[in-house]
Order: structure tokens, then sequence, then C-alpha cells
């Protein structure tokens, strides 16, 4: 399965089946490529339901955790996030 493939399937299994209901966190997730954040070696995790590891001690968090987190701040257009 491709990247796209897999992008689209998490966001339907990991994201809409689990209550994230805002279109944008769903077009979001749909059209960002997450494996593009993690080192080369953990690509092919990419887009499982769990955190990567991308360094330095540090993690990216699972799919589920960043959309939940998103949709409860219930963001306006004018607001940009950086999750750290």
């Amino acid at each position: 399965m491709n990247s796209q493939a897999q992008r689209l399937d998490m966001v339907s299994r990991q994201i809409q089946q689990r209550g994230i209901s805002v279109q944008q966190i769903v077009q979001a997730f749909q059209t960002i490529p997450r494996h593009t954040f993690v080192p080369t070696a953990y690509e092919k995790y990419s887009y499982e339901d769990k955190s990567i590891v991308i360094g330095l001690n540090q993690t990216i968090s699972q799919p589920y955790t960043v959309a939940l987190m998103t949709q409860i701040l219930q963001l306006k257009p004018s607001i940009s996030v950086l999750e750290i």
C-alpha cells in the first residue's frame, strides 16, 4: 500500500471512527504526508496508531492524540498552532 492509501486508511480508522468530526482536521490529516516528518528508518510506521521516535529522545505523537487535542482547542481559521 502506498503512503497516500496508508494515510487515508489511517484517517478513516484512527481519526474519523474514533469521533474526530471537524472537517478541517480530517482534511489536514488526509493531506499532510506524516512520513516526511519521521526519520527514513521509521517511515514504514508513519501511519500506525502509535508515536514514533524522531531523534534526540523526542517522539511524534500518535495521529489520534494530535487530532483530538486539535479538535478540543476549537480553533478558528485565524489561529495557528505549533505542537511541540
